[in-house]
């Protein structure tokens, strides 16, 4: 079954950064949420990122409640893996309120937003 679940996953993560790649926006409120954790980055990159993790997790069909929350998650996941965690254990620790298939959709668009270096980790666990 988590097999299965981190099948769909991925796939949605793949469709949806080829649908929301190039989208621009994002609010001030988003881009300050993540602005802390990537301070070398332009405005407009960190908002371009947000962006895309937000229309990710609408196409996923998840119900953002609290928009900083949920960016920090992300962020920390991210975090996380690039500093050797691997995607299961990163991935377990998201909490944003959601059931096991919400935070794993939650994990999934952060790493194609945030951190795409990172999705092979995402295959092999």
């Amino acid at each position: 079954m988590r097999t299965t679940v981190r099948t769909a996953i991925l796939l949605i993560a793949a469709v949806a950064l080829i649908a929301v790649s190039g989208c621009g926006g994002g609010s001030d409120q988003d881009s300050a949420a993540s602005a802390a954790s990537s301070a070398s980055e332009s405005s407009a990159d960190v908002a371009a990122k947000d962006s895309t993790f937000f229309a990710m997790l609408d196409i996923a069909g998840v119900t953002v409640t609290d928009k900083p929350r949920f960016i920090a998650a992300a962020v920390t996941l991210c975090e996380a893996m690039s500093s050797g965690t691997s995607y299961t254990d990163a991935s377990s620790a998201i909490d944003v309120g959601l059931d096991e298939t919400g935070n794993a959709k939650v994990a999934s668009a952060g790493i194609a937003a945030y951190c795409p270096d990172q999705q092979v980790k995402m295959a092999t666990g």
